[in-house]
This record gives structure tokens, C-alpha cells and sequence, in this order.
């Protein structure tokens, strides 16, 4: 996100150091809004520059943020990820990382152009998200919220809710160079309890009698969990 820089030129009238960031940015494009406002309302505001500050005057943001911060980046802009451009350029990393935040990879290129692309996991990502829009086109990243402590923190890890709230999508991705990650845990949905977790791609039943999930994952390999509750 955004560094909001401080100001203290008293001169430029806004209330403290700390709000300048803001209250200039909202002076201005509630300016813009209203010159355009004045020919119709068939338009759209597009900027480079993600950043929570003016995003509710902005319809499309093309960015570019440190994959430190993705997480928080995902979790606090719930506005629908198209696709990470030229940043992924086949590249193993970028494209789990973005699966694990539930990016649905609808940016035009990566249908039209897969051959161009040498990540053998991108048409997987693909198929996985095509077949559960409801979570991954409409539904909302929420961290690593309903996961027990049995996920170590050195994987990267996502959960995906569906908009209906009868389902999620638990990401993996064993990104270190640890060898095989073999991991048992269990997820609590904010509301309901869970009565099937398969794996989806497979659909091979990973529930356990006792409520747990047990599954291993190959270093640099990527899974997803569906979970269905009632």
C-alpha cells in the first residue's frame, strides 16, 4: 500500500501532518469526479498507485507492491484482482504466491497467450478457479482466518470464502526449501460446522472421522482444500 507521507506547511490548510495525505487526495478527486460528473456518468477513473486513501474514487488501480506486504495489501483492498502483468512472467514464485491470495487470473492475456508461459501450474490455477467462481471470482481472501496452529508458518498459506458462505478454499504453497511439508490441521468457518473437505482437483475425501486434515506437500508444489459446511 501507499506510504502517507506527513506534512507540516501549515500553509496548504490541512488539519495536521498526519491527514494531509488524505484530505489532499479526496480535495482533488472529488474535484475530478464532479468536472466529469458534468458530461455524463459513462465514465471510469483509472491510476497507477494501489492505496486505500483514494480507492473509493477509483474503479481500476494498476500497481505494482512488495511481496512483503501482499497479505495485508489483499486482506485490506477487497477490491477483484485481475491479474499480476508483467510481474509474473513465468515465474514459479509469483504465480503460487498469487494463488495462494486467490488471484482468479482473469487478466486477458493469461487465456490467450498460455503458451508464452513456462509455469506448468498456471492452466491448473485456472481450471481450479474456473470451477469454483462463487469462491474465487466472488468470493473474499480472509488470511489465514479459521485455520487451527497445525499450518507452520513457513508455508504459504490462503483462505478463500465463498459469497454464499457455505464453502471455503484453503491455499498451500510450500515455497522453502525444507523438503516435503506433511501437515495436520482443521478449519472452523465463522459460521456452521464442516462436513466435507476434499481436495479440488481430485475431489479425494481429506476429512477425517475426528475433524482433522492430514496432507503433504512437495517443496515448490502448490494444493487446494475445499471445505463445505452447514
Amino acid at each position: 500500500e501507499m506510504r502517507s507521507y506527513l506534512c507540516f506547511d501549515k500553509s496548504h490548510g490541512h488539519s495536521t501532518p498526519a491527514t494531509a495525505y488524505y484530505e489532499g487526495y479526496s480535495k482533488m478527486l472529488d474535484g475530478v469526479s464532479s468536472v466529469m460528473e458534468e458530461y455524463g456518468e459513462d465514465y471510469f477513473l483509472l491510476c497507477e498507485g494501489v492505496c486505500d486513501v483514494y480507492g473509493k474514487w477509483i474503479d481500476i488501480f494498476c500497481g505494482y507492491t512488495d511481496t512483503n506486504f501482499l497479505p495485508l495489501t489483499r486482506y485490506t483492498l477487497p477490491n477483484k484482482i485481475i491479474g499480476r502483468d508483467l510481474a509474473s512472467e513465468n515465474n514459479q514464485t509469483y504465480f503460487s504466491s498469487a494463488f495462494v491470495l486467490g488471484e482468479p487470473f482473469i487478466c486477458h492475456r493469461y487465456h490467450v497467450a498460455q503458451s508464452k508461459y513456462t509455469n506448468a501450474n498456471l492452466k491448473r490455477f485456472i481450471a481450479i478457479y474456473k470451477e469454483y467462481p462463487d469462491i474465487f471470482l466472488e468470493g473474499k481472501y480472509v488470511y489465514r482466518n479459521g485455520l487451527s496452529e497445525g499450518v507452520p508458518s513457513y508455508l504459504e498459506v490462503g483462505v478463500m470464502v465463498s459469497s454464499d458462505g457455505n464453502r471455503s478454499a484453503v491455499q498451500i504453497y510450500n515455497s522453502e526449501g525444507l523438503g516435503e511439508a506433511n501437515i495436520t490441521f482443521s478449519y472452523t468457518p465463522s459460521s456452521g460446522n464442516v462436513v466435507k473437505a476434499y481436495n479440488a482437483e481430485t475431489k479425494e475425501n481429506l476429512l477425517a472421522s475426528n475433524g482433522m486434515v492430514a496432507v503433504s506437500v512437495a517443496k515448490g508444489q502448490t494444493l487446494s482444500i475445499i471445505f463445505e459446511y452447514k
